[in-house]
């Protein structure tokens, strides 16, 4: 019933604020537990990861963005569909979170350089779609 683990991924978010957007690349390193709350064919399921995102590019100060990494989080819950093939399908709709804080520089509408820094929490609603096979 209980699934514990270890991963790793690559992510891209999009955040705005002010009216700015800003782009984010970060490689995740997570612990993931999952709890069945029934078993057969068809299990739902509640699950959840906590980690650490680090920036995806080094910063160089004064030539780069500049980006930190933070906590990230995603939990929710999903559906797991059995088979009698050794594949089988998961659906999960749940909430992620990260943190991140930094610089980043736009070109204003007279082309001048805007310098902005933002502190932000990311939050948004996932609908994730797994296959498993083997």
């Amino acid at each position: 019933r209980v699934s514990l683990g270890l991963g790793t991924g690559f992510e891209f978010n999009e955040a705005e604020a002010a009216g700015f957007d800003f782009d984010t690349q970060f490689s995740s390193l997570f612990a993931y537990g999952r709890y069945n709350f029934n078993t057969g064919k068809r299990r739902y399921f509640g699950f959840a990861r906590l980690g650490k995102g680090f920036p995806a590019e080094e910063n160089i100060e004064g030539i780069l963005n500049e980006q930190e990494g933070g906590f990230n989080a995603f939990c929710g819950l999903g559906i797991h569909f059995g088979s009698r093939s050794k594949s089988k399908f998961q659906l999960m709709l749940g909430q992620y979170f990260q943190k991140t804080k930094g610089r980043e520089f736009f070109l204003g509408p007279l082309g001048n350089q805007i310098e902005t820094k933002y502190d932000l929490l990311i939050q948004r609603l996932i609908l994730k779609f797994g296959w498993e096979f083997g």
